[in-house]
């Protein structure tokens, strides 16, 4: 299943950073001024914004014994003498 979410998460990514750099492509250079983007930012922030997206829409699966996952934890009660 990991395939799949990889696929997922790569079809997102890439369907975000082309709407966001064509917008901002056919943008005028006021418009980007505005916005206080330099032209030659705006694949990068494309990119930027189009790694968020996916992460969001896809996130990391938690594995067991990772930080943050399912994983059983020892107990953290001190031991008596």
């Amino acid at each position: 299943m990991d395939l799949l979410r990889s696929i997922k998460r790569a079809w997102i990514q890439y369907r975000a950073f082309e709407r966001v750099r064509t917008e901002l492509a056919d943008s005028s250079d006021r418009q980007l001024a505005d916005m206080g983007i330099a032209r030659g930012d705006v694949g990068r922030i494309a990119f930027e914004h189009a790694e968020r997206l996916a992460a969001e829409a896809v996130p990391e699966r938690s594995r067991p014994g990772v930080a943050g996952g399912t994983g059983r934890q020892a107990s953290a009660a001190p031991r008596s003498a």
